[in-house]
């Protein structure tokens, strides 16, 4: 491996992207990488030291004056959290 790269946005999955194509470290929250971890093109490092899960919580106005494409995203992410 040549070079070093870094990151500190955890959110866009930057280091998740790049860490099985440059034979790299990283640590993106597990549902980022969950299919990736399925297939085997991730390993877990160190298993035992994993801290534990926290939650994440989806917030959105009322459901009366809800985009349906607001509506839509909120069902999807909610259904991928929950894996």
């Amino acid at each position: 491996m040549k070079g070093e790269a870094s990151t500190n946005d955890h959110w866009s999955g930057a280091a998740a992207g790049s860490a099985p194509h440059a034979g790299g470290v990283a640590r993106p929250p597990s549902y980022q990488v969950a299919e990736d971890l399925a297939a085997g093109t991730l390993v877990r490092l160190l298993p035992k030291t994993e801290p534990p899960p926290l939650p994440v919580q989806l917030v959105a106005h009322s459901d009366a004056h809800m985009a349906p494409k607001v509506r839509m995203f909120l069902e999807h992410a909610a259904e991928r959290l929950r894996r």
